[in-house]
């Protein structure tokens, strides 16, 4: 990644991907060059493919992978593409995970939601609504692991943003997804994100927000 000035611009095309092992320490290998915002990485349940995101593409691409000696191949082809959704879903790529089907969890950095996206056919399968604009990573946990902790950022908002938006910079615990849809969580997100009109809430309230469950 390229020089953050404090306002949050990148210099693009400064950044390069690295395979780092033991016997390459000193030495890492390049995988890709040049970057500008290195993002999420996922493997998938068979470990033959790897996923990544550079944020400014807007895409998450693929390469195989070999799990006998760590190598990543050259090529690569894109798996997901956010700009080819963009009358459901705005922003940019940011971190991931994978579930269990192989299907990846994508958090949208300026787009407030969680995506599901099929990394095979490029399907955009759910859209989660997170109350916060910037959504910055994702993991599974919880007894089953079947509830998705969400992070999320507070850094590039003005001071007017952070009173819409009192649940950013929160971690929030999604629960119940297997029985959201796309239809109402794409209302829900054009009313929290587009319209910015997030009920002002107390300053109790507000901390309470730093430890948020959304029961889709």
């Amino acid at each position: 990644m390229g020089y953050e000035s404090p306002k949050g611009e990148v210099n693009m095309y400064q950044g390069l991907f690295y395979e780092i092992t033991k016997e390459n320490i000193e030495n890492p290998t390049v995988i890709r060059a040049p970057v500008s915002i290195s993002n999420g990485l996922a493997w998938n349940k068979a470990n033959d493919k790897l996923f990544y995101i550079d944020t400014p593409t807007n895409k998450v691409v693929e390469f195989a992978y070999d799990d006998e000696n760590g190598r990543v191949s050259a090529e690569n082809r894109t798996a997901f593409d956010v700009s080819q959704h963009s009358d459901k879903i705005t922003g940019h790529p940011d971190g991931m995970t994978i579930d269990e089907d192989d299907n990846l969890w994508i958090c949208l950095y300026g787009g407030g939601a969680v995506i599901k996206a099929n990394p095979v056919t490029g399907e955009l399968l759910k859209v989660v609504p997170i109350p916060a604009r910037d959504v910055t990573s994702a993991m599974w946990g919880g007894p089953d692991l079947d509830i998705l902790f969400v992070t999320t950022s507070r850094h590039s908002l003005n001071e007017e943003e952070k009173l819409q938006q009192p649940g950013a910079g929160s971690v929030f615990a999604i629960t119940n997804l297997d029985f959201a849809r796309v239809e109402d969580v794409v209302l829900l997100k054009q009313y929290i994100i587009k319209e910015h009109k997030m009920l002002q809430t107390t300053e109790e309230s507000r901390r309470a927000l730093g430890r948020c469950f959304l029961s889709i």
